[in-house]
Formats: C-alpha cells, structure tokens, sequence
C-alpha cells in the first residue's frame, strides 16, 4: 500500500510550489499471482508448506492476504509468513514486517515491524532495505536516525529499487542536514534538484507511479529541469493510468486549463471523478467547479 499527504490545492492556475514527498511502501514484496489458482494447486501448496517449505509458506501466506483463490485470511497469512520468515525467508521476513506496521493479521506494532524488516533488509532484500530507510527516517519503530535512513535507502537504490529511489530523490530534492550547534550544520545530502529530477526519472521509467507523478510536478513547476508543459503531462497521465490519486487529480486540473494538453472540461471532469472516487478530498471540488462550468456551457 502506497500512502502519502494530500499534496494539491485550488491556486489560480497554478500548481502550488511543493516540497518533495517521500511515498513510503509498506506493501508485500512479491506480485501476486495473475492466473487463477486451482483448489488441487493450492491442495499441494498447503501440503509442502506444511512439509516446513519456506518458498510454498510465502506462496501460501500470499495467497491468504490477497484472497486469491482462497479466502482471504490475513490472520493465517501472517502465521505462513512467520514460518518462512523464521526459516530465513527474506520476502516473508519482509511482508511480515508489513502485517506488522499495517496491523493486518496481527497487532499492529511498530517496533516488530521494524525488527522483521531489518532482518530482511540484513540479508539484501532490497524492498525491506528501503522501508527499514523509511522507519529511521521518520522514527516509527525506532529511534530516528537520518544517517540510517541515508544509508539504507543507497543500499535499496542501489538495486534499482523504485521506491527507494524516489525516497532518495526525496532527499536530493529538499537537501538533508543533521541536527547541531548553532555555529556549524553537517550536511548528509546537499540539495541538488536536478540530481532528484534524474533519481526521480529513473524510478518512473521503472513504473513507479508516485515518481512518475512527482516527475510530472517537476517539469511543470521547471525544478532541476526547463519548465516542459507537454512532459509533465506524459508523465502525470503515466500515473494517472496506474491509478495513482494524486496524479488522477493533477492530470484533471492540466485538462481544465490546458497545461500540456489540450483544454478539454469532459476530461477534466472525468479525471477529478476519478481521483474523487480514490479520496482526494480537493478532487470533490474540483470535479464540482468543472460540473458547474459544463452545466453553463450546456445552458448557453
């Protein structure tokens, strides 16, 4: 599950300036399965992981959280997760520290979520790498560490890991200093927003929607970058597409005014619906002022 603050108010015909956002990523780590599973598959699944295969346990755990061709049980889920993870599974290590923080399964408990994560992040796994970065660097589940997070979000970069390169981004974007005295500051990462527009660019091109949307904002407000109207405009669609609400909301207010398409109030209406329908509260006013322009027209 991707979360993240709401980031767009009605400004004139202006994006308001926004700072970088960190989308953190607490979700499972693998894909669930595309194709139908047959009761005879899962029959034989639940029999290895019963057998202590940690491989056919995380399936199964999969499974039961999605409610793919079982019930769905996330209270199960998180068992199989525990017995994989527990045989050093570093998936099921990971997506337990996800029941964990989301309290799916289980109670909900920063600090055990952040101790599964770090076991997984420990072992290389780069999901749990980048939210192990997320928890130090927000201070849920631990101590707040902004060298810590530095670290484990470069380590999670390092493998291409979107979310982690759009966190990093985050980082270049707004530049990050430690807390000290008040004669000196130690700079962890100085601010360097073309180096964020690049990280950013990268993790969009890997299909992270919340980066493809931030890229999109980039070109728009012309931070590290020319101001580019039609750029931003692919990249907000690209987001859009996937279902991202704050990219459907956005990609409604280019069609509204015109910023990189052409003007076009149906399809404004029809994107503001659609981020509405995904809880963007701004997206209700939005889709009722380009309703009642519609209306006019209409009338007229």
């Amino acid at each position: 599950m991707i979360t993240a603050p709401g980031i767009c108010k009605r400004a004139g015909l202006l994006f308001p300036l926004l700072p970088l956002m960190v989308f953190p990523i607490f979700a499972s780590a693998q894909t669930a399965h595309s194709r139908p599973i047959s009761p005879r598959e899962i029959s034989n699944l639940r029999n290895k992981a019963n057998a202590g295969d940690s491989a056919a346990q995380f399936k199964l755990a999969e499974l039961l959280e999605s409610g793919l061709g079982v019930p769905q049980d996330c209270t199960e889920a998180a068992a199989w997760y525990r017995q994989a993870a527990n045989r050093g599974n570093a998936a099921a290590q990971n997506n337990l520290g996800a029941m964990y923080a989301l309290g799916h399964g289980v109670p909900a408990d920063s600090k055990e979520a952040f101790r599964w994560y770090l076991r997984a992040a420990a072992d290389g796994f780069a999901p749990a790498q980048n939210n192990v970065g997320y928890l130090y660097f927000t201070g849920n589940g631990t101590t707040k560490d902004d060298r810590q997070a530095l670290y484990w979000y470069q380590k999670s970069a390092a493998q291409a890991y979107p979310a982690a390169l759009s966190n990093l981004a985050h980082l270049y974007g707004e530049g990050l200093a430690l807390p000290s005295s008040e004669i000196s500051t130690a700079v962890l990462v100085p601010k360097d927003e073309q180096h964020a527009l690049k990280l950013y660019k990268q993790a969009a091109e890997l299909g992270y929607a919340p980066a493809q949307e931030m890229l999109g904002l980039l070109y728009f407000q012309g931070r590290g970058t020319q101001k580019d109207m039609p750029e931003a405009a692919r990249w907000i669609h690209k987001a859009a597409n996937q279902g991202f609400p704050l990219a459907e909301n956005h990609l409604g207010f280019l069609y509204e005014h015109g910023f990189g398409v052409p003007q076009d109030l149906k399809e404004s209406a029809r994107w503001y619906r659609a981020a509405a329908d995904h809880g963007v509260p701004e997206a209700i006013h939005n889709l009722e002022a380009v309703s009642g322009h519609l209306e006019s027209q209409k009338r007229n």
